[in-house]
């Protein structure tokens, strides 16, 4: 790209939006840091029922679990992951503002790429992330 079209770019905007285009290319993933986890998902179809119908899971169907709403790049549909037992787990292209529930009964915390903690979600809380600066979830605090 030359720099003019690169500066004319920046200048009214439009390059934000590439670069956040350019994030729907890897789908997220979840890794825990512990033995003895279990994790769950599904898929819904990126309209307004599917997303409707993720949040309706996230908010009714958690059980003990973390769960979290993301986007499938690769498919483009909204995945549902329900995140068991007691470890932290690192996240991968995680984005935007999704619903996310703490269907437990302890204390989950959101780290950033430091480990610091970032936000947290008491038990039974269900409300909007920003995931953009989360780069883990640390399950089962008091």
């Amino acid at each position: 790209m030359a720099l003019a079209t690169l500066f004319s770019l920046l200048s009214i905007g439009t390059y934000p939006a590439a670069a956040a285009s350019a994030r729907l290319v890897a789908n997220p993933a979840v890794t825990p840091e512990s033995l003895g986890t279990t994790f769950g998902n599904d898929f819904f179809p990126r309209t307004d029922a599917g997303a409707a119908a993720a949040q309706a899971a996230v908010r009714d169907h958690c059980g003990d679990n973390v769960c979290v709403i993301t986007v499938q790049a690769s498919t483009n549909r909204f995945e549902v992951m329900w995140l068991g037992g007691c470890t932290t787990w690192h996240l991968y292209n995680f984005w935007g503002y999704f619903h996310a529930k703490n269907g437990g009964s302890l204390r989950v915390d959101f780290l950033n790429s430091a480990r610091q903690t970032i936000g947290s979600f008491k038990g039974g809380k269900f409300d909007v992330v920003y995931w953009d600066p989360i780069y883990y979830i640390r399950t089962c605090n008091r």
